[in-house]
């Protein structure tokens, strides 16, 4: 249970999906060293300080985060070897961190993605051995596209694990055009994360695999306005049988960060209360540190699907996940 600003009760747990870490042992053994020098981009200091990131958490009314790696920790530029050491050096530390606040923070690994059958592995040891909740995946430009072919023993895996899944952009599409121009941030990287959805979409992973629990992020980017074209143009696209899209679309869960009242309604109208997840994408600039006070303002009145929203449905995900394979 949390307290809003006023000291009021919220009854359930409140927890953001989608914020990430850079896990500190990183930082002070040698963990980055497969990267070779490649220097990383400033981020802010709350991204590796536990104890800020607690105090935050607590000013926002956050009761628990899944953190996943922070995306610069991606291994593009690595061979398959490398990548594998980096990734596994990456999930360990970040094991460390979560497993010193359990209660607080829950961990969501970063796979290697330059074949299915790695990706598979790390996913199973970081859910099996590690405790975490499931996997971050690039959507682009490290390693396959998800959409390939070749990453159907990940796909496989995850489903049998119940594992909770979160497809997120490494760069925003175009990048080239997107960051001359300045709209990387506005509308380049939500635009990626949606391009890759549709990808699984016409691929079929979610035809073959119906028990996957993938989040979409940024609230689907452009996914949800873009739904009711994708349907009706579906014959065009040369996927072959399967389920429909507006099917699969429904088997999604997206997180709740739309930075604007109408677009969370009309996603949860889309798709229904109980597929919306809470996510800020802490601590970024580009997050929103009012997304609980979003939710709470929209189903004011309807007990049942704010708590829903703002944790109890991803409080059932993470229960449901397969610790033990």
């Amino acid at each position: 249970m949390s307290e809003d600003a006023s000291g009021s009760a919220v009854r359930g747990i409140v927890i953001d999906v989608h914020a990430h870490v850079l896990p500190a042992p990183l930082l002070a053994h040698g963990g980055l060293a497969e990267l070779d020098g490649r220097t990383l981009p400033d981020f802010p200091p709350v991204l590796a300080d536990v104890t800020e990131r607690l105090r935050q958490m607590d000013a926002c009314g956050i009761d628990r985060q899944v953190v996943s790696p922070w995306i610069e920790l991606a291994p593009d530029g690595l061979d398959a070897g490398r990548a594998d050491r980096h990734l596994r050096r990456v999930n360990d530390a970040l094991a460390e961190v979560v497993s010193r606040y359990p209660d607080r923070l829950v961990g969501m690994a970063m796979v290697p993605q330059h074949a299915g059958g790695p990706a598979a592995q790390e996913l199973q040891r970081a859910v099996t051995e590690l405790g975490m909740c499931g996997s971050l995946l690039t959507t682009s430009g490290v390693g396959l596209s998800l959409a390939d072919r070749e990453m159907e023993p990940f796909w496989s895996t995850a489903e049998a694990l119940s594992a909770v899944l979160m497809p997120h952009p490494r760069n925003p599409v175009d990048v080239a055009r997107t960051r001359h121009e300045h709209i990387g941030d506005l509308v380049g990287t939500p635009v990626e994360g949606t391009l890759a959805i549709a990808g699984l979409l016409r691929a079929g992973v979610l035809h073959r695999h119906p028990e996957l629990r993938v989040c979409v992020v940024h609230g689907g980017g452009a996914l949800p306005v873009l739904a009711g074209r994708i349907e009706a143009l579906w014959g065009l696209s040369g996927a072959e049988g399967g389920a429909r899209p507006a099917e699969m679309i429904g088997r999604l869960y997206f997180d709740t960060l739309t930075h604007d009242d109408r677009a969370l309604a009309f996603l949860a109208e889309l798709v229904g209360t109980e597929r919306l997840l809470l996510g800020s994408d802490f601590p970024f600039a580009t997050g929103d540190p009012a997304a609980r006070q979003r939710v709470e303002r929209l189903w004011a009145d309807r007990r049942e699907p704010r708590e829903a929203v703002l944790g109890g449905t991803l409080e059932r995900l993470l229960r449901q996940v397969r610790h033990r394979g």
